[in-house]
């Protein structure tokens, strides 16, 4: 009976390591990529904003090159309070499912206006439309594809959302498994398993930040835009930080509690001897 007692231990033991250690992991998923208001934060304090509409004028401006048209043709085109309300507009989007389209009609009336007041003020007659068409088409495109993060995400959105639930449903069902696992643990088999069970946690989290973060060159990722690059360098060393202040945490409190259980265990030798 003893030997079935300890080999129950140690599975649940190990299970409830496994839980503790996968819960961790959607914890700190949901409360950042699965957090709207995390990533706005992020934004916010990365500047990303600023930088969005940094790259979008420098796009413009490299598109009116062989215009022969001014840069007054771009004054007005496009504000930071213009691309917040945009970005904000697509996140939005990625967090509900639903699909994001940009306000590419405000943005084409201005140029043309823009570029109707540049030509008569020079009394300049436009003789090839097709250009000045073509010209104006690139420009809005410049903008499509900068606010939109050049339509990247828009395949990925539906299966965003769907692994979002599936998240909710994982933690719920596993935070359940571990407490009834533990309550079995600490009533009906032995109750002096938590620091055990803590620093496996801890370990684990350790071989998967270690081996996970040696996979991906953080510092060097270049993904869609030099602006989202930034952004997702930011976030994910916040993951790296949030992992090692919890596994740090988990193998310090395991090693609390083992050394507590073992003073424990030792006066209670004490005790039977005396």
């Amino acid at each position: 009976m003893n030997r079935v007692k300890i080999i129950l231990r140690g599975i649940l033991g190990f299970v409830c390591s496994i839980l503790l250690f996968g819960l961790v992991i959607l914890t700190i998923f949901k409360l950042t990529i699965y957090n709207k208001n995390y990533v706005l934060n992020k934004m916010e304090s990365e500047n990303y904003y600023t930088k969005v509409y940094e790259e979008i004028n420098n796009d413009m401006k490299n598109s009116l090159l062989s215009s022969g048209l001014d840069e007054t043709v771009l004054e007005g085109l496009v504000t930071k309070n213009v691309v917040k309300k945009e970005t904000k507009n697509l996140v939005g989007s990625i967090y509900t499912g639903s699909k994001f389209k940009a306000d590419t009609d405000s943005f084409k009336e201005k140029l043309n206006a823009n570029i109707d007041n540049y030509l008569n003020e020079k009394n300049i007659q436009v003789t090839d439309k097709k250009s000045l068409e073509t010209f104006i088409s690139n420009v809005v495109d410049v903008y499509k594809k900068e606010i939109s993060l050049y339509g990247y995400l828009e395949d990925y959105v539906s299966k965003f959302v769907k692994i979002g639930n599936y998240l909710d449903m994982a933690i719920v069902i596993m935070t359940l498994l571990l407490l009834i696992f533990i309550l079995i643990l600490r009533y009906g088999l032995h109750r002096r398993y938590s620091g055990v069970i803590f620093m496996s946690a801890g370990l684990m989290l350790l071989y998967f930040k270690s081996y996970i973060y040696e996979q991906i060159d953080i510092k060097n990722i270049l993904i869609i835009s030099d602006s989202f690059s930034s952004l997702l360098r930011r976030i994910l060393l916040d993951i790296n930080d949030k992992f090692l202040f919890v596994l740090f945490i988990f193998i310090l409190v395991g090693i609390l509690l083992n050394l507590k259980n073992a003073f424990a265990k030792k006066r209670k030798k004490v005790k039977k001897i005396s």
